[in-house]
């Protein structure tokens, strides 16, 4: 996980960020999402799975490029939320997930105040 994102949930799960913060991290993650399709053509619709890790490499993770392994888990991950195939991501299944980060973002600041309480530490 980039060592950027990873306080963050680690924050998260001792309920010591704050709900600005959620909100934030949420509102952040949706405007990658956003400033792909933005800045980004998709003959057809579709992305490749290669270009999407170049958009992130490029311009969010350049110290921490995502890996040939990570990137088939993700895409695999994008097929069993999203659907679709793990080669490709679609515009369709962009907005798919647009609305499932809005979700999540929503999730996370309900359960906020019991964050600390909710996840297993050992």
């Amino acid at each position: 996980m980039p060592e950027r994102i990873h306080p963050y949930v680690v924050a998260f799960t001792e309920g010591r960020l704050g709900r600005e913060d959620v909100r934030g991290f949420w509102d952040c993650t949706g405007r990658v999402v956003s400033d792909y399709q933005r800045v980004t053509s998709a003959p057809g619709g579709v992305y490749s799975a290669r270009a999407v890790r170049r958009f992130l490499d490029r311009y969010f993770l350049n110290t921490d490029p995502i890996s040939d392994a990570l990137l088939q888990s993700l895409m695999e991950l994008k097929r069993v939320l999203l659907s679709g195939d793990t080669d490709t991501i679609t515009t369709s299944e962009l907005n798919r997930l647009q609305a499932l980060i809005d979700e999540l973002k929503e999730l996370s600041l309900e359960i906020h105040p019991h964050a600390s309480r909710s996840f297993f530490r050992a």
